[in-house]
């Protein structure tokens, strides 16, 4: 059996949830496979013991000058910045040899801040994006899990490593085995790459604790909206006081930012859940209008986004489009298949 290779490039304050994220889930492939169908090996800018932001230690080699591997991962770090890494010095050197690079969280970070035009396209975890937007100037940085340029994979890292690393994993095992690794960790739904990072508390960099408080109780109140006014209440502000605060720090206003939190939440849930557009409006506080709200925000009805996964899903396991309603109930079952 071939064996799947995979180059884990790291340094010092690597991030350990992403690290475990990327090992344990090949390693546990194996398991499940009953062979070595993925390997890996540690590498950095210079070898050496490296040590994570939790005091984990891993030895390493020199990256490759010809690398010899399938993927090309690269860990985030507890520096936003990345200086100890220069991601886009070895990336001409994978891609030439065919690797397909996964550069997780502040690996993305670095890459994007080295390539400004190729922010729009890519991802980097919410931090990271609004450090980008406020020292930088850079703008149009995605919102969502991961992306996909060129055989570039920018991701948020952290807990999203999992499903990028299980859709990893998916290319190249049985659905049956695929079953079975999923149900050992207990995550047998994988979040599509779509999926929009949740940025509660993202605010707090801006540190005011009235926006932070008022944004909370905007998350808490999804299903059912507050009045803008009874959210000026709980933090005993003024409607113009606090349309000033999102104006400033948000550049939007309160309703326009209550909208669109509660849109997210209705992207959310049609990626990854196997409730009905109509169930997903009144999860979403909409009686009417989520369709044409959706629209604006995704360029797409939330229906017509909705059938146009189903028609893929079917596509992909080879089910008559006369059948397709069938299996909308069974969209989470399949979300590792796009």
């Amino acid at each position: 059996m071939e064996t799947v290779k995979m180059d884990v490039i790291l340094e010092d304050d690597f991030v350990i949830t992403e690290f475990a994220c990327v090992v344990d889930l090949a390693r546990v492939a194996n398991r499940v496979l009953g062979f070595k169908k993925f390997s890996w090996n540690f590498y950095s800018q210079k070898a050496g013991e490296k040590t994570s932001s939790s005091c984990a230690k891993i030895d390493t080699s020199q990256i490759p000058g010809t690398p010899d591997c399938d993927y090309a991962i690269f860990l985030g770090n507890s520096d936003p910045s990345y200086a100890s890494l220069d991601v886009s010095k070895y990336l001409p050197r994978y891609r030439f040899r065919g690797a397909k690079i996964i550069l997780l969280s502040e690996a993305a970070s670095r890459y994007i801040s080295a390539n400004h035009d190729l922010a729009d396209g890519s991802t980097t975890h919410w931090e990271n994006r609004l450090l980008l937007e406020e020292q930088q100037g850079i703008f149009g940085i995605g919102k969502e899990l991961s992306t996909t340029k060129s055989n570039t994979v920018t991701s948020a890292g952290m807990s999203a490593t999992a499903d990028t690393m299980l859709m990893l994993i998916r290319e190249h095992i049985s659905g049956a085995k695929f079953k079975i690794l999923t149900r050992i960790f207990l995550n047998e739904t994988i979040r599509q790459p779509q999926t929009l990072q949740s940025e509660v508390g993202a605010n707090g960099c801006r540190k005011n604790a009235k926006l932070d408080q008022i944004i909370k109780v905007m998350q808490e109140n999804i299903e059912h909206p507050l009045p803008i006014t009874a959210l000026c209440k709980t933090v005993d502000r003024s409607h113009r006081h606090i349309e000033r605060l999102f104006r400033a720090h948000l550049g939007s206003s309160p309703s326009a930012y209550y909208r669109e939190l509660r849109l997210n939440r209705a992207h959310y849930l049609l990626l990854n859940s196997e409730l009905s557009v109509e169930e997903i409006a009144i999860a979403c506080g909409f009686k009417s209008g989520l369709s044409a709200n959706y629209k604006l925000i995704f360029g797409k009805t939330s229906a017509k986004h909705r059938s146009r996964r189903v028609a893929l899903l079917a596509e992909k396991i080879g089910v008559s489009p006369v059948w397709q309603p069938l299996i909308r109930s069974s969209i989470p079952l399949f979300v590792s298949s796009f």
